[in-house]
């Protein structure tokens, strides 16, 4: 009998045990901690289109050693023409160039779908790196952007 009695006070002290372990852990949790706050990119320089082809117009070299892989915010880029998968699929599948370009300026996106959502007449605030001149086009690689003013998508292309 005496080892029943004994066996039975042992399960119940490990039953206690585990309770208050599980108390703890539940309140702990509750514990509000202070996180680090996150150290973000600088915000990149406004830099006027206009601005950037007329100093590449004055001087390509200087200022291509000036402006040449660093970024910046392009405010209020109205979009000529987008070429996306969504508007031409068999160009995407043959491997052709996905961008939205304004005048000589091609945007080629950081992330391939964000075209999907814009169309010719959209006003963007772009954030991307200066690439330079390159076959007659001037290209801004690693784009981001923002709408300002929406206009019409143009229908899908045909799949």
């Amino acid at each position: 009998m005496r080892t029943r009695s004994n066996f039975r006070q042992f399960i119940s002290g490990l039953l206690f045990l585990a309770a208050a372990a599980v108390l703890v852990t539940a309140l702990g949790s509750c514990i509000s901690r202070a996180y680090s706050i996150p150290d973000f990119q600088k915000p990149p320089d406004v830099l006027e289109l206009e601005t950037l082809l007329a100093k590449y117009r004055a001087d390509p070299e200087a200022a291509q050693e000036k402006y040449r892989g660093e970024f910046f915010l392009f405010p209020s880029v109205e979009i000529d023409e987008v070429i996306s998968p969504h508007s031409h699929p068999e160009k995407y599948q043959l491997g052709g160039e996905m961008y939205a370009s304004s005048g000589p300026f091609k945007f080629r996106p950081r992330f391939l779908y964000d075209l999907d959502s814009l169309g010719p007449g959209f006003v963007l605030d772009v954030r991307g790196e200066v690439r330079g001149w390159i076959q007659g086009d001037f290209y801004i690689t690693n784009a981001t952007f923002t709408v300002v003013e929406g206009g019409d998508l143009p229908p899908p292309g045909v799949y």
